[in-house]
């Protein structure tokens, strides 16, 4: 028992010296911190610390704070003396027009709009100016009106007849009642409830409708039936 006992603190000394060797050896010093291409900051602040010694975790939070236009932020030791620091980049839905443009993703986190976004197939929610007081990039609103939009959004994203339409503005201003304003094509009216059924029945109106939605004016959803105005109508 006794050389057992003798054994394992002889073991846990072995431990403690090997963590603290590892720990003030400047064979662990971080030299380098790799990023991303087109991540202009080089992290230096990183550099000549033990690589043992950073909170990978603490440090990711850190950065997303620095970096809010990234979802995820991943460090990466790589041994003995380096830092790979990974960015997931956030998948953009719309743009919301405040007293300037955002980006807004599924999670409803506004930031700033980035160069090769593709901003020209966005859609842009406009109405918000109300709700949204002091907007900050990096932030998430949960805000009723937002979130609706974003998901009438990913529903015509997700419908196979109407994902390749060019939904311009999603237009959320009045309490209610929804506009869609397409290129090229009708406005679209609907109500804010139930819109993933409306989603449904436009997308059969397109299918029917293909090649004459330039005749069409308006279609209004509101209700039971679907009304359709024509541009000539009286």
């Amino acid at each position: 028992m006794i050389i057992i006992l003798l054994a394992l603190t002889a073991l846990g000394l072995v431990v403690v010296w090997g963590l603290g060797y590892l720990m003030r050896s400047d064979y662990f010093r971080i030299r380098d911190v790799l990023v991303a291409e087109g991540i202009k900051d080089n992290f230096s602040y990183l550099k000549g610390r033990n690589i043992f010694s950073i909170d990978l975790n603490k440090e990711s939070q850190y950065i997303s704070n620095l970096y809010p236009v990234y979802k995820k932020i991943q460090l990466i030791r790589l041994l003995p003396d380096r830092i790979y620091i990974n960015f997931a980049k956030r998948q953009a839905l719309a743009y919301v027009r405040l007293y300037r443009d955002f980006c807004v993703d599924k999670d409803l986190m506004l930031f700033d709009p980035v160069d090769n976004i593709g901003r020209e197939n966005l859609p842009i929610i406009v109405g918000l100016e109300t709700k949204i007081h002091g907007p900050k990039s990096g932030r998430k609103y949960v805000i009723k009106e937002l979130a609706l939009a974003v998901a009438l959004i990913r529903q015509i994203n997700n419908n196979k007849a109407l994902k390749n339409y060019n939904f311009k503005i999603i237009d959320v201003r009045k309490p209610d009642i929804v506009l869609l304003i397409l290129e090229n094509g009708p406005e679209i009216r609907m109500s804010q409830s139930n819109t993933e059924s409306r989603v449904n029945l436009l997308a059969t109106l397109f299918i029917q409708s293909k090649g004459a939605l330039n005749n069409i004016k308006y279609i209004d959803l509101r209700f039971k039936d679907p009304v359709i105005k024509l541009k000539d109508a009286k």
